[in-house]
């Protein structure tokens, strides 16, 4: 859901003020971005429950 809101939120604010960049290029750039937070977020949690296993 933060996804599309992001992404949103970047047509209408960020991308008439990128000068010229088109929807296209925004979203092989910056857009697509948006989804290495939820991997990354993942991976830290996973991360995070094998060290809580590993000491318990």
């Amino acid at each position: 859901m933060w996804l599309l809101i992001n992404w949103a939120l970047d047509a209408v604010i960020l991308l008439p003020l990128s000068g010229g960049m088109d929807a296209g290029t925004y979203m092989a750039q910056i857009g697509l971005r948006y989804l290495s937070i939820p991997i990354i977020a993942v991976g830290i949690g996973y991360a995070a429950e094998q060290a809580v296993r590993g000491t318990g």
